[in-house]
Formats: C-alpha cells, sequence, structure tokens
C-alpha cells in the first residue's frame, strides 16, 4: 500500500542543502546526513502562501511521505469525494498553490514517524503549518514508539488526525472503487469534519 519514503522540503535552510546531493533536473535528492534514516528528499519551489482554503485553487495540497498507492489514493478522493480539485496532489518540484493546506499523508510506521519527523525539521516557518493525516496500516493500535514520536510533533503541525484501517482497500482497483464502500465513506466524512472543523 505504501512506497518509499521521502522527505517533501518546500524552502530548504542554507544549513540544511550542504547536506543534500541534488539529483536530475535538481527535483530529487538524496539525504546523506547521518540521521538521515534513508528517506528521499523532493524539493519543492517556494510560492506566496494565503490562509489555508482562501485561494482560487485546490483546497488541499496533498504529500504523501510513503510514495503513491491506494491508500495515498482513497485518502485524496476522501478529502476531494466530489472529484472537483478540492484536493490534489503536489507533484516534485510543484510549489503549494496559492492559500492551499498542505496535508501529509503517512502510514503509523516508526519508519514514517521519522520521515514526518525530518521532514517537519526542514519545514520553512513561512510556509503554512501542514496537517498530518496517518493512515492505519494494520487493524491495530501503532506501537508506542511510533505513537511517542507522532505526538511529540504536534507543535509543528495545523493538527493531526488518523484514518482507522480500511479491510477494504485490500479488494479495490481504484479509490473511486473504494469510495463506494460504507467504511471508506463514513472515514471520509470523519477526516473532512476533523480537518475543516465542524
Amino acid at each position: 500500500m505504501w512506497g518509499d519514503c521521502r522527505r517533501d522540503v518546500l524552502e530548504m535552510p542554507i544549513g540544511f542543502a550542504k547536506e543534500i546531493t541534488l539529483a536530475s533536473r535538481g527535483s530529487r535528492a538524496t539525504n546523506n546526513s547521518a540521521d538521515g534514516g534513508g528517506c528521499d528528499v523532493t524539493t519543492y519551489s517556494p510560492a506566496p502562501t494565503a490562509a489555508p482554503g482562501m485561494g482560487v485553487g485546490p483546497r488541499y495540497a496533498v504529500i504523501p511521505v510513503n510514495g503513491y498507492g491506494i491508500a495515498v489514493a482513497t485518502a485524496v478522493r476522501m478529502l476531494d469525494p466530489d472529484d472537483t480539485g478540492t484536493a490534489r496532489i503536489l507533484a516534485a518540484g510543484e510549489s503549494i498553490p496559492y492559500g492551499a493546506l498542505p496535508v501529509l499523508l503517512a502510514d503509523t510506521t516508526v519508519y514514517s514517524a521519522v520521515c514526518v519527523e525530518q521532514m517537519l525539521l526542514a519545514w520553512h516557518t513561512a510556509l503554512p503549518k501542514p496537517w498530518l493525516v496517518l493512515v492505519s496500516d494494520a487493524p491495530t493500535r501503532a506501537v508506542p514508539e511510533a505513537r511517542y514520536r507522532f505526538r511529540a510533533l504536534g507543535a509543528r503541525l495545523a493538527g493531526m488526525t488518523r484514518i482507522s484501517y480500511l479491510p477494504s482497500l485490500r479488494t479495490v482497483e481504484s479509490a473511486e472503487s473504494a469510495m463506494q464502500h460504507k467504511d471508506v465513506q463514513g472515514a471520509a466524512v470523519k477526516l473532512r469534519r476533523h480537518i475543516e472543523g465542524k
């Protein structure tokens, strides 16, 4: 359901650039620092920002921490159930659309917690704080170390919420098919209500 971990950097601090070896087109790089944890780095060009939800583009700019898969595709449709462009995954090198709320998607493993932590350490303070949406990758709670790491990131986030484990994602061919399941529909309503504060 999940791919390789990556860290998305929207504007890198000066000191951080010394730890990065740029790859082709300057859009991907590898973290070579001692605590890099193997997470890939995708750089995004800076863009003007506005109050989240106040722009004319997508409301949610989605950044998958663990790559793209059915969990990510479904989470995006959960945020944009009518497929109107309310939520959109950012491509490598793309800036955050004006007024969009950044949303990080990650599973609940310790590895993901480390990657999210690294991403947030590189998050420029001039950018809106992101929401963190955790998609449960098992029908059990995350292990204590992962829960501790995610809780410790609270001050760096606009908010954090979790999508419960959805067995139906193992059986569907697309996000559209997933949205036909009642458990996914219920999770989508809860997700939007939580992020929108309604």
